[in-house]
């Protein structure tokens, strides 16, 4: 215990004196160390002070120079800078930075303030808000004026923002160019006018009002090409009503026939040549005048009837024959004996094969020979209607047809039909009953063109796909052209035809009248005495005189317009008591009436259908009367007067019925024409009397009248045959009508010259012609003529 006691003292005092030892140490040290710390920090402020002085003074130099913006930079980095530092010369400096710092703003805000007001004398408004908010936010104390620049300036910028989104070429970009277009097409126009090109000026002055529907040049400009036009039509009119009016006198001579007939140039449908049929045609119209080999070489053959067909044929090209023979075949190579005269290369090298026993096929460029590596068989596809397909095949397509919405097949299944087992198994549901019916309606199609002679050999088949329209064969060359002219001549889809019809009835009247009707007659009025007075009733005069349409003999006294003096007294108040007068009346006439009535029906038929067009009134008119009835009992009778009985209704008017019917080569149409025009004309009366009577006594009498009416028809009923958009005129429906009247006075009427005084001639002419053109045009299923209209001779103002 005492051990231990002892060494805690040791340690006590050894701890005490290291504490004090290293206390007085620390000491020492710290008086050092401290004025090396106050040095240091004395340098790096200063250093500070230095280095803030120089922002300062470069901020100063950049303010004076307008950059302000960098101005600012060195004050801020010199505000850093004086952020750590403390005491009275840092706050001096820090408040001398401030007042620099405050100016700098104004100086900058100035500076964009007249910036942002140049830019406002300038109308870039949208600078000048920028430069104002700039200012604002740079130096507070000019909010105020700043803020009134700015409003002005947005209120300025407004108006022009309104102005450029209202203008033309922002609300139609596209006026421009079409100003340019319109300028040009009315340039085009006045040229078109200057050389009476008028169909073209109008057509370019109505593309100009499509662009701009009130553009006045072009409105004014085509009202003169309207007018020009309309006077040229009037003329062209004036021209074919005299040459229709000639007709009634000159189509009454026999016409004298040309010595031969020019037919018209046969057009037909364009069939597009592949380079198959190049060669095909040159196989068959090159032909050989004389072949004969005795045991030649299969090589040789083939050398010699290339070398003879480059030299027959026109072009100088000939026929390209390649030769491709087996390994097998080559070493012993047939040998060729055969004489002909006058055979196609065609029959030339079909027999050569079929004697040699090799296969041949005809390429695009040339004629492939060969044996069993050689297949004549060639796949083509014929687009088809379906609608021939089906009246071939019968009833199977129809069935396929509705099969093949559930079972996802073709309508001919294309695979099963090429496939090379033709005996496969049918197959259950869906699936099964289709190919059964295909292979049925494949079946049905070869039968049928086996049946017109096309040969289907071992390894032919024939196939069609509904939703491509296509009818897929695989058969030797020769079949497929044979199969090609057959469903050119089958697969004809008769158009629809436009009869456009124009019924025009001319009537020119023409009528002259001069007469001279003198009257003697007497007035005793005035006078005591009576005397008679003699005098000529007016249906007992001499001299007739014109008095309506109807009548051309009338001898009626009332006024008429044909009276040029009415009862001029020539000799008034001469005689005993002055009362005998003699009065002239001067009848004068010259007339010329033309009356015009046209009608322009149309309608669209097909071929074999006939059209009806009815430009008619409905009446009702009596077909019949019934007999009328008396009564009569002991003291009274009755009378049941005739009662009309009315039938169906007769169409007055025009009524055309047309049947068009389209021939094969799809060019020429026959038309079966009845065309009636049906007009009432007047009535025909038929009186009757009845008298009754009691003994000798007339109780009743009565008159009563049964009319019918006079209906005349014109109509013709032809048959004409005419080209796609060609006109047929039918005519000689002509009427021509001549009155003519010359009375005289006896005696008087024949003295030379004074005796045409007591004379009246008259004469009036009617000519009718009624003429009918027909138009024929076929038309697609679409609208679209097939054959585009040829302009001849004038043209037709686009009627």
């Amino acid at each position: 215990m005492a051990k231990i006691r002892v060494g805690g003292l040791f340690s006590i005092a050894l701890l005490s004196l290291l504490f004090f030892n290293s206390k007085s140490f620390a000491q020492e040290t710290g008086k050092i160390t401290a004025d090396a710390i106050a040095q240091g920090e004395k340098e790096r402020r200063q250093a500070v002070i230095d280095d803030v002085n120089n922002l300062i003074s470069d901020a100063e130099k950049l303010a004076a120079n307008g950059k302000f913006f960098e101005a600012s930079e060195k004050c801020i980095s010199a505000k850093t800078k004086l952020e750590n530092l403390t005491g009275p010369f840092i706050d001096l400096k820090k408040r001398k930075l401030e007042t620099f710092v405050k100016k700098l703003k104004y100086d900058w805000a100035t500076k964009l303030e007249r910036d942002a007001a140049t830019a406002f004398l300038e109308k870039k408004y949208q600078e000048c808000i920028t430069l104002a908010k700039s200012a604002s936010n740079i130096c507070p104390e000019k909010q105020k004026s700043l803020d009134s620049l700015i409003a002005r300036a947005k209120k300025y910028n407004d108006a022009v923002e309104f102005v450029d989104k209202t203008k033309l070429s922002a609300i139609d970009p596209e006026n421009k160019i079409r100003k340019e277009d319109i300028n040009l097409l009315i340039k085009e126009a006045e040229v078109f006018f200057k050389n009476s090109r008028y169909e073209q000026a109008r057509d370019n002055l109505e593309k100009v009002l499509i662009k701009d529907p009130y553009n006045e040049k072009a409105t004014l400009f085509l009202d003169r090409v309207y007018r020009k036009m309309y006077n040229i039509a009037s003329q062209r009119r004036e021209v074919e009503i005299t040459e229709r009016m000639s007709e009634v006198e000159w189509n009454w001579n026999q016409g004298i026939l040309p010595t031969e007939a020019i037919k018209p140039k046969e057009t037909g449908p364009i069939v597009k040549k592949t380079p198959k049929s190049g060669i095909f045609e040159k196989l068959q119209n090159i032909v050989f005048d004389k072949i004969e080999f005795e045991d030649a070489s299969i090589t040789a053959v083939v050398t010699y009837l290339m070398t003879r067909s480059k030299q027959l044929d026109p072009e100088g090209l000939g026929v390209g024959l390649s030769l491709q023979l087996s390994p097998a075949m080559q070493a012993a190579p047939p040998r060729v004996t055969m004489t002909f005269d006058n055979i196609p290369m065609y029959d030339t090298i079909r027999y050569l094969c079929q004697g040699a026993s090799l296969k041949w096929r005809i390429e695009e460029k040339a004629v492939l020979i060969g044996d069993k590596d050689i297949d004549e068989m060639e796949t083509r596809f014929f687009q088809v209607r379906a609608a021939l397909i089906s009246s071939i095949s019968g009833g199977a397509s129809d069935k396929e047809e509705k099969k093949d919405v559930i079972a996802d097949k073709e309508l001919f299944d294309q695979t099963q039909t090429f496939s090379k087992t033709t005996s496969g198994t049918t197959g259950t549901g869906a699936a099964g009953g289709s190919t059964a019916t295909s292979t049925a309606a494949s079946e049905a199609l070869k039968q049928y063109f086996i049946d017109r002679g096309i040969p289907f050999e071992a390894g032919a088949t024939i196939a069609y796909d509904r939703r491509s329209g296509k009818l897929i064969v695989k058969n030797i060359p020769e079949s497929l052209r044979k199969l090609e002219h057959l469903l050119r001549d089958l697969d004809i889809q008769t158009p629809l035809v436009l009869i456009e019809s124009k019924i025009l009835e001319l009537t020119q009247t023409d009528m002259e009248e001069l007469g001279f009707d003198w009257t003697l007659w007497t007035d005793y009025s005035n006078s005591n005495t009576t005397a008679p007075r003699p005098a000529i009733a007016t249906t007992q005069k001499i001299l007739r005189s014109y008095a309506n349409n109807e009548n051309f003999n009338s001898t009626t006294t009332a006024d008429r317009p044909d009276k040029l003096i009415n009862n001029l007294q020539v000799l008034p108040n001469f005689g005993p008591d002055n009362a005998y007068n003699i009065a002239l009346t001067v009848n004068a006439m010259n007339q010329s009436g033309r009356t015009e009535i046209l009608s322009a029906p149309k309608v669209i038929a097909t071929s074999g259908t006939t059209a009806i067009i009815r430009m008619v009134r409905e009446e009702y008119y009596p077909t019949s009367w019934t007999e009328p009835e008396i009564s009569v009992s002991t003291s009274t009778f009755s009378y049941t007067p005739a009662y009309p009985e009315f039938g169906d209704a007769t169409d007055i008017g025009i009524r055309f019925e047309v049947t068009p019917t389209v021939s094969p080569n799809n060019y020429t149409i026959t038309l079966h024409l009845h065309p009636e025009i049906t007009s009432l004309t007047g009535w025909t009366t038929y009186p009757f009397q009845i008298v009754m009577t009691t003994g000798d006594t007339v109780t009743l009498s009565g008159r009563p009248v049964i009319m019918m009416p006079e209906i005349t028809r014109r109509d013709i009923d032809t048959n004409v045959k005419v080209f796609d958009g060609e006109t047929v005129v039918l005519g000689g429906m002509l009427k021509d009508k001549h009155a003519a009247r010359d009375d005289r006075w006896p005696g008087l009427g024949e003295i030379p010259i004074l005796g045409r005084l007591f004379a009246s001639t008259f004469d009036r002419t009617q000519k009718t012609n009624l003429l009918m053109f027909v138009t024929t045009r076929l038309m697609n299923n679409d609208g679209v003529p097939v054959r585009p209209n040829a302009l001849r001779g004038i043209p037709e103002f686009n009627r």
